[in-house]
Protein backbone atom coordinates (compact mmCIF):
# COMPACT_ATOMS: atom_id res chain seq x y z
CA UNK A 1 0.00 0.00 0.00
CA UNK A 2 2.88 2.22 0.76
CA UNK A 3 4.43 1.68 -2.16
CA UNK A 4 1.27 2.48 -4.27
CA UNK A 5 1.03 5.65 -2.44
CA UNK A 6 4.60 6.52 -2.90
CA UNK A 7 4.00 6.27 -6.67
CA UNK A 8 1.08 8.29 -6.95
CA UNK A 9 3.15 10.95 -4.76
CA UNK A 10 5.92 10.55 -6.83
CA UNK A 11 3.80 12.82 -9.34
CA UNK A 12 2.27 15.26 -7.22
CA UNK A 13 5.14 16.10 -4.66
CA UNK A 14 7.60 18.80 -5.28
CA UNK A 15 11.33 17.75 -4.67
CA UNK A 16 12.25 19.67 -2.26
CA UNK A 17 10.03 17.29 0.20
CA UNK A 18 12.45 15.04 1.20
CA UNK A 19 13.58 15.52 5.06
CA UNK A 20 17.09 16.84 5.24
CA UNK A 21 19.04 13.90 5.73
CA UNK A 22 17.87 11.76 2.99
CA UNK A 23 18.11 14.64 0.79
CA UNK A 24 21.88 15.23 1.93
CA UNK A 25 22.31 11.84 1.14
CA UNK A 26 20.64 12.03 -2.32
CA UNK A 27 22.74 14.89 -3.28
CA UNK A 28 25.80 13.16 -2.29
CA UNK A 29 24.72 10.20 -4.45
CA UNK A 30 24.25 12.12 -7.35
CA UNK A 31 27.58 14.35 -6.73
CA UNK A 32 29.40 10.92 -6.23
CA UNK A 33 28.02 9.52 -9.59
CA UNK A 34 29.12 12.52 -11.52
CA UNK A 35 32.48 12.73 -10.24
CA UNK A 36 33.21 8.78 -10.45
CA UNK A 37 36.30 8.36 -12.75
CA UNK A 38 35.22 4.78 -13.43
CA UNK A 39 32.01 6.44 -15.54
CA UNK A 40 33.90 8.78 -17.36
CA UNK A 41 33.53 7.69 -21.31
CA UNK A 42 37.46 6.32 -22.12
CA UNK A 43 38.37 8.09 -25.31
CA UNK A 44 41.83 6.90 -25.08
CA UNK A 45 41.69 4.17 -26.98
CA UNK A 46 40.08 5.23 -29.87
CA UNK A 47 41.75 6.47 -33.36
CA UNK A 48 40.70 7.58 -36.64
CA UNK A 49 41.93 5.00 -39.56
CA UNK A 50 45.12 5.32 -40.51
CA UNK A 51 44.98 6.45 -44.29
CA UNK A 52 48.55 5.66 -45.06
CA UNK A 53 47.93 1.71 -43.96
CA UNK A 54 45.25 1.62 -46.94
CA UNK A 55 46.17 -0.23 -50.38
CA UNK A 56 46.44 1.81 -53.49
CA UNK A 57 42.98 0.02 -54.20
CA UNK A 58 40.92 0.60 -50.95
CA UNK A 59 42.37 4.66 -50.97
CA UNK A 60 40.55 4.88 -54.26
CA UNK A 61 37.47 2.85 -53.21
CA UNK A 62 37.21 5.31 -50.21
CA UNK A 63 38.36 8.68 -52.16
CA UNK A 64 35.21 8.07 -54.80
CA UNK A 65 33.04 6.50 -51.50
CA UNK A 66 33.29 9.92 -50.35
CA UNK A 67 33.04 11.65 -53.84
CA UNK A 68 36.68 12.78 -53.78
CA UNK A 69 38.63 12.55 -56.87
CA UNK A 70 42.10 10.72 -56.78
CA UNK A 71 45.06 13.00 -58.22
CA UNK A 72 46.82 9.51 -59.11
CA UNK A 73 49.51 10.66 -56.23
CA UNK A 74 49.24 8.01 -53.37
CA UNK A 75 50.72 11.13 -51.28
CA UNK A 76 48.38 13.98 -51.85
CA UNK A 77 45.64 11.18 -51.86
CA UNK A 78 46.70 10.17 -48.34
CA UNK A 79 46.68 13.32 -46.97
CA UNK A 80 43.10 14.14 -48.63
CA UNK A 81 41.81 11.42 -47.29
CA UNK A 82 43.51 11.43 -43.70
CA UNK A 83 41.72 14.55 -43.10
CA UNK A 84 38.31 13.51 -44.00
CA UNK A 85 39.10 10.73 -41.87
CA UNK A 86 40.19 12.66 -38.84
CA UNK A 87 36.65 15.06 -39.10
CA UNK A 88 34.59 11.81 -39.04
CA UNK A 89 36.24 10.18 -36.25
CA UNK A 90 35.60 13.14 -34.21
CA UNK A 91 32.36 13.37 -34.96
CA UNK A 92 32.11 9.61 -34.27
CA UNK A 93 33.89 10.36 -31.10
CA UNK A 94 31.42 13.01 -30.03
CA UNK A 95 28.28 10.93 -30.44
CA UNK A 96 29.46 8.32 -28.44
CA UNK A 97 30.35 10.34 -25.98
CA UNK A 98 26.75 11.91 -25.82
CA UNK A 99 25.55 8.52 -25.98
CA UNK A 100 27.52 7.66 -23.05
CA UNK A 101 26.46 10.72 -21.28
CA UNK A 102 22.39 10.17 -21.71
CA UNK A 103 22.88 6.62 -20.84
CA UNK A 104 24.59 7.68 -17.59
CA UNK A 105 22.34 10.83 -17.30
CA UNK A 106 19.07 8.47 -17.74
CA UNK A 107 20.42 5.59 -14.92
CA UNK A 108 21.10 8.83 -13.08
CA UNK A 109 17.44 9.57 -13.02
CA UNK A 110 16.21 6.40 -12.65
CA UNK A 111 18.51 5.72 -9.68
CA UNK A 112 17.13 9.13 -8.10
CA UNK A 113 13.59 8.31 -8.37
CA UNK A 114 14.39 4.80 -6.73
CA UNK A 115 15.56 6.58 -4.21
CA UNK A 116 13.22 9.40 -4.13
CA UNK A 117 10.53 6.54 -3.61
CA UNK A 118 12.27 4.52 -0.92
CA UNK A 119 12.29 7.85 0.74
CA UNK A 120 8.56 8.84 0.49
CA UNK A 121 7.71 5.15 1.39
CA UNK A 122 9.79 5.57 4.84
CA UNK A 123 7.93 9.04 5.15
CA UNK A 124 4.32 7.58 4.92
CA UNK A 125 5.44 4.55 6.79
CA UNK A 126 6.07 7.13 9.62
CA UNK A 127 3.11 8.88 9.02
CA UNK A 128 0.81 5.92 9.35
CA UNK A 129 2.30 5.07 12.60
CA UNK A 130 2.32 8.27 14.39
CA UNK A 131 -0.78 8.79 13.53
CA UNK A 132 -2.04 4.79 14.44
CA UNK A 133 -0.22 5.78 17.80
CA UNK A 134 -2.28 9.15 18.46
CA UNK A 135 -6.33 9.22 18.15
CA UNK A 136 -7.01 12.71 18.41
CA UNK A 137 -4.85 13.33 15.29
CA UNK A 138 -6.04 10.60 13.42
CA UNK A 139 -9.73 11.77 14.41
CA UNK A 140 -9.02 14.84 13.32
CA UNK A 141 -7.32 13.72 9.27
CA UNK A 142 -10.51 11.61 9.73
CA UNK A 143 -12.58 15.06 9.56
CA UNK A 144 -10.60 16.92 7.42
CA UNK A 145 -10.77 14.11 4.71
CA UNK A 146 -14.63 14.08 5.72
CA UNK A 147 -14.56 17.80 5.17
CA UNK A 148 -16.54 18.10 8.21
CA UNK A 149 -14.06 20.12 10.30
CA UNK A 150 -15.55 23.00 12.19
CA UNK A 151 -14.53 26.62 10.40
CA UNK A 152 -11.44 27.14 13.10
CA UNK A 153 -9.16 24.65 14.15
CA UNK A 154 -6.36 24.35 16.50
CA UNK A 155 -4.51 20.73 16.26
CA UNK A 156 -1.60 19.33 18.39
CA UNK A 157 0.66 17.57 15.72
CA UNK A 158 4.67 16.57 15.47
CA UNK A 159 6.84 16.91 12.40
CA UNK A 160 5.73 13.92 11.57
CA UNK A 161 1.88 13.81 11.51
CA UNK A 162 1.85 17.37 10.73
CA UNK A 163 2.78 15.85 7.30
CA UNK A 164 -0.21 13.58 6.77
CA UNK A 165 -2.06 16.57 8.21
CA UNK A 166 -0.62 18.96 5.12
CA UNK A 167 -1.28 16.09 2.58
CA UNK A 168 -5.07 15.58 4.21
CA UNK A 169 -5.39 19.47 3.34
CA UNK A 170 -5.05 19.53 -0.18
CA UNK A 171 -8.65 19.30 -1.36
CA UNK A 172 -10.17 20.02 2.51
CA UNK A 173 -13.24 22.94 1.96
CA UNK A 174 -14.40 23.15 5.25
CA UNK A 175 -11.32 24.49 7.45
CA UNK A 176 -10.78 28.24 6.94
CA UNK A 177 -8.47 29.36 10.32
CA UNK A 178 -5.75 26.68 11.34
CA UNK A 179 -3.49 27.08 14.17
CA UNK A 180 -0.26 24.84 14.64
CA UNK A 181 1.78 27.01 16.50
CA UNK A 182 3.68 26.26 19.56
CA UNK A 183 3.81 22.31 17.59
CA UNK A 184 7.92 22.77 17.43
CA UNK A 185 7.59 21.40 14.01
CA UNK A 186 10.68 21.25 12.15
CA UNK A 187 11.79 23.73 8.76
CA UNK A 188 10.87 19.92 6.63
CA UNK A 189 7.24 19.60 8.03
CA UNK A 190 7.00 23.70 7.61
CA UNK A 191 8.12 23.43 3.64
CA UNK A 192 4.45 20.68 2.97
CA UNK A 193 2.14 22.64 5.38
CA UNK A 194 3.58 25.73 3.19
CA UNK A 195 2.71 23.27 0.39
CA UNK A 196 -0.69 22.50 1.05
CA UNK A 197 -1.26 26.18 -0.24
CA UNK A 198 -0.65 25.48 -3.75
CA UNK A 199 -4.41 23.13 -3.74
CA UNK A 200 -6.09 24.33 -0.43
CA UNK A 201 -8.63 27.10 -1.56
CA UNK A 202 -10.59 27.69 1.83
CA UNK A 203 -7.63 28.08 4.07
CA UNK A 204 -7.81 31.97 5.19
CA UNK A 205 -5.81 31.87 7.79
CA UNK A 206 -2.92 30.13 8.92
CA UNK A 207 -0.90 30.51 12.25
CA UNK A 208 2.38 28.87 12.66
CA UNK A 209 4.01 31.07 15.60
CA UNK A 210 6.78 29.19 17.71
CA UNK A 211 7.71 26.51 15.44
CA UNK A 212 11.49 25.65 13.98
CA UNK A 213 10.52 26.96 10.05
CA UNK A 214 13.44 28.00 8.64
CA UNK A 215 14.72 28.41 4.32
CA UNK A 216 12.40 25.49 3.15
CA UNK A 217 9.69 26.51 4.38
CA UNK A 218 10.21 29.49 3.35
CA UNK A 219 11.23 28.92 -0.20
CA UNK A 220 7.93 26.87 0.07
CA UNK A 221 5.85 29.48 1.22
CA UNK A 222 7.21 31.66 -1.93
CA UNK A 223 5.97 29.19 -4.28
CA UNK A 224 2.59 28.34 -2.86
CA UNK A 225 1.71 32.21 -2.57
CA UNK A 226 2.62 32.88 -6.08
CA UNK A 227 -0.56 30.96 -6.90
CA UNK A 228 -2.86 30.85 -3.57
CA UNK A 229 -5.59 33.64 -3.25
CA UNK A 230 -7.47 32.62 -0.35
CA UNK A 231 -5.02 33.55 2.46
CA UNK A 232 -5.06 36.61 4.21
CA UNK A 233 -3.29 36.02 7.57
CA UNK A 234 -0.09 34.29 8.02
CA UNK A 235 1.60 33.66 11.05
CA UNK A 236 5.62 32.89 11.49
CA UNK A 237 6.20 34.69 14.73
CA UNK A 238 9.13 33.25 16.41
CA UNK A 239 10.72 31.12 13.71
CA UNK A 240 13.85 31.35 13.05
CA UNK A 241 13.48 31.61 9.54
CA UNK A 242 16.73 32.87 7.76
CA UNK A 243 18.56 31.21 10.84
CA UNK A 244 20.09 34.01 11.78
CA UNK A 245 20.68 35.48 8.42
CA UNK A 246 23.41 32.86 7.54
CA UNK A 247 20.42 31.13 5.12
CA UNK A 248 18.55 34.25 3.53
CA UNK A 249 17.78 32.52 0.22
CA UNK A 250 14.62 31.09 1.40
CA UNK A 251 13.36 34.37 3.33
CA UNK A 252 14.25 36.17 -0.18
CA UNK A 253 12.01 34.32 -2.45
CA UNK A 254 8.64 34.66 0.06
CA UNK A 255 9.42 37.68 0.09
CA UNK A 256 9.65 38.64 -3.69
CA UNK A 257 6.80 36.32 -4.02
CA UNK A 258 4.72 39.16 -2.17
CA UNK A 259 4.86 41.49 -5.37
CA UNK A 260 2.59 39.14 -7.32
CA UNK A 261 0.39 37.90 -3.83
CA UNK A 262 -2.94 39.91 -3.92
CA UNK A 263 -4.39 37.82 -1.17
CA UNK A 264 -2.60 38.36 1.96
CA UNK A 265 -3.64 41.12 4.05
CA UNK A 266 -1.84 40.18 7.38
CA UNK A 267 2.14 38.53 8.31
CA UNK A 268 3.31 37.92 11.22
CA UNK A 269 7.22 38.15 11.26
CA UNK A 270 7.93 38.74 15.18
CA UNK A 271 11.27 37.88 16.58
CA UNK A 272 12.51 35.85 13.85
CA UNK A 273 15.62 37.10 13.42
CA UNK A 274 15.64 38.47 10.30
CA UNK A 275 18.71 40.51 10.29
CA UNK A 276 19.71 43.12 8.24
CA UNK A 277 20.43 42.10 4.70
CA UNK A 278 16.23 40.17 5.20
CA UNK A 279 15.28 43.71 5.98
CA UNK A 280 16.53 45.03 2.70
CA UNK A 281 14.94 41.83 0.85
CA UNK A 282 11.91 42.80 2.63
CA UNK A 283 11.94 46.15 2.50
CA UNK A 284 12.24 45.56 -1.67
CA UNK A 285 9.98 42.84 -2.09
CA UNK A 286 6.79 44.42 -0.40
CA UNK A 287 6.83 47.54 -2.73
CA UNK A 288 5.10 46.14 -5.73
CA UNK A 289 2.28 44.74 -3.23
CA UNK A 290 -0.76 46.48 -2.46
CA UNK A 291 -2.74 43.95 0.06
CA UNK A 292 -0.66 43.93 3.29
CA UNK A 293 -2.34 46.19 5.73
CA UNK A 294 -0.71 44.67 8.53
CA UNK A 295 3.39 43.79 9.13
CA UNK A 296 5.07 42.32 12.30
CA UNK A 297 8.30 42.91 12.62
CA UNK A 298 9.17 43.66 15.87
CA UNK A 299 12.54 42.15 17.49
CA UNK A 300 14.05 41.59 13.77
CA UNK A 301 17.32 44.11 14.27
CA UNK A 302 16.09 45.56 10.77
CA UNK A 303 17.44 48.92 9.94
CA UNK A 304 15.81 52.20 10.50
CA UNK A 305 15.55 53.00 6.75
CA UNK A 306 13.87 49.55 5.43
CA UNK A 307 11.56 49.82 8.44
CA UNK A 308 10.78 53.76 7.03
CA UNK A 309 10.37 52.19 4.04
CA UNK A 310 8.37 49.35 4.75
CA UNK A 311 5.95 51.43 6.95
CA UNK A 312 5.55 53.17 4.12
CA UNK A 313 4.44 50.87 1.98
CA UNK A 314 1.67 49.30 4.64
CA UNK A 315 0.44 52.76 5.75
CA UNK A 316 -0.16 53.37 1.47
CA UNK A 317 -1.51 49.89 1.39
CA UNK A 318 -3.73 50.86 5.00
CA UNK A 319 -5.06 54.19 2.79
CA UNK A 320 -5.85 52.13 -0.49
CA UNK A 321 -7.64 49.55 1.51
CA UNK A 322 -9.53 52.14 3.43
CA UNK A 323 -10.35 54.01 0.44
CA UNK A 324 -11.63 51.01 -1.46
CA UNK A 325 -13.59 49.85 1.91
CA UNK A 326 -15.45 53.53 1.31
CA UNK A 327 -15.84 52.65 -1.84
CA UNK A 328 -17.38 49.30 -0.94
CA UNK A 329 -19.44 51.33 1.27
CA UNK A 330 -20.82 53.96 -0.86
CA UNK A 331 -21.76 51.42 -3.43
CA UNK A 332 -23.53 49.49 -0.84
CA UNK A 333 -25.38 52.39 0.27
CA UNK A 334 -26.10 52.82 -3.47
CA UNK A 335 -27.21 49.76 -3.93
CA UNK A 336 -29.50 50.22 -0.81
CA UNK A 337 -30.91 52.93 -2.12
CA UNK A 338 -31.97 51.68 -4.91
CA UNK A 339 -32.67 48.07 -3.54
CA UNK A 340 -35.18 50.75 -1.47
CA UNK A 341 -36.46 52.83 -3.95
CA UNK A 342 -36.99 49.72 -6.18
CA UNK A 343 -39.20 48.44 -3.16
CA UNK A 344 -40.85 51.50 -2.20
CA UNK A 345 -42.06 51.17 -5.95
CA UNK A 346 -42.65 47.33 -5.58
CA UNK A 347 -45.72 48.35 -2.74
CA UNK A 348 -46.92 51.40 -4.68
CA UNK A 349 -47.74 49.43 -7.65
CA UNK A 350 -48.37 46.03 -5.20
CA UNK A 351 -51.23 48.73 -3.80
CA UNK A 352 -52.39 50.29 -6.69
CA UNK A 353 -52.96 46.11 -7.36
CA UNK A 354 -54.28 45.54 -4.83
CA UNK A 355 -56.54 48.59 -4.98
CA UNK A 356 -57.78 47.93 -8.72
CA UNK A 357 -58.31 44.38 -7.52
CA UNK A 358 -60.68 45.42 -4.75
CA UNK A 359 -62.68 47.84 -6.83
CA UNK A 360 -63.03 45.00 -9.76
CA UNK A 361 -64.15 42.80 -6.75
CA UNK A 362 -66.77 45.31 -5.80
CA UNK A 363 -67.83 46.48 -9.06
CA UNK A 364 -68.90 42.52 -9.75
CA UNK A 365 -70.41 42.11 -6.11
CA UNK A 366 -72.69 45.04 -7.13
CA UNK A 367 -73.56 43.66 -10.51
CA UNK A 368 -74.15 40.51 -8.88
CA UNK A 369 -76.59 42.21 -6.31
CA UNK A 370 -78.58 44.36 -9.13
CA UNK A 371 -78.81 41.07 -11.23
CA UNK A 372 -80.17 39.34 -8.15
CA UNK A 373 -82.88 42.31 -7.60
CA UNK A 374 -83.59 42.17 -11.18
CA UNK A 375 -84.50 38.33 -10.86
CA UNK A 376 -86.51 39.02 -8.20
CA UNK A 377 -88.36 41.36 -9.45
CA UNK A 378 -89.11 39.38 -12.00
CA UNK A 379 -90.32 36.66 -10.07
CA UNK A 380 -92.47 38.48 -7.97
CA UNK A 381 -94.32 40.57 -11.28
CA UNK A 382 -94.60 37.31 -13.02
CA UNK A 383 -96.25 35.38 -9.96
CA UNK A 384 -98.35 38.61 -9.76
CA UNK A 385 -99.36 37.86 -13.40
CA UNK A 386 -100.49 34.47 -12.89
CA UNK A 387 -102.99 35.19 -9.61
Amino acid sequence: MAANEADTLLHVLDDDLIDDEDRQQDIESTLGDRKSPGETFDTSQLQAPNANDFSNARLIEELEGRRMRPTGFRDQDIIALQKVLDAEFEQEKEHLIRQHNEKKEQAMKEAGLQRRRAQLEKQLTEEKQEVAQNKIVAGWLSLVKQDETPLTARIEVNSISARALAKAMWTNTSLTSLDLARNNLDDFAGAYIAKLLKRNTALVKLELDSNNLGCRACNAFGEALLSNNTLQHLGLESNPLTNEGEKPAGFRYMVQALSKNAALTSLNLWRCGLGTPAGHDLAAGIQANRTITFLELGNNSLALSDLRQIGARVKDNRCHYDALQQQAMAKQREQDRILQEEKKAQDLLRKERELHDWLEAQRLLRAEERRAEEEERFRRHVWQFVS
